[in-house]
């Protein structure tokens, strides 16, 4: 069952701004994440849920295989998301569109 910290990245996402045609769509399905990214369909992936804190998902990619085992952590602050990839120390933060 997803917690909170999970429901809140239920969604529609941005690096930019909200009219970006890149802007992501995050699709929460129990405990892994389907990401949906229009502009760059090679980061299209369905991760798993590793470990939920009140403000952190952790995940683990189970597809595409071209992906898979990547981990990552999503740490929320307000609308804005920090996302660390655990698997090449890469940054990016993201905002909530609504």
């Amino acid at each position: 069952m997803a917690g909170q910290a999970l429901d809140a990245l239920d969604g529609r996402w941005t690096p930019t701004h909200c009219a970006d045609p890149a802007t992501g769509t995050w699709t929460v399905l129990g405990n892994r994440i389907q990401f949906f990214w229009p502009t760059d369909r090679v980061t299209d992936a369905l991760e798993e849920v590793v470990r939920e804190e009140p403000d952190v998902v952790e995940t683990v990619v189970v597809s595409p295989d071209s992906m898979k085992g990547g981990r990552y952590r999503y740490s929320i602050v307000g609308d804005d998301v920090l996302i660390d990839n655990l698997s090449n120390g890469t940054q990016q933060v993201v905002h909530r569109c609504r």
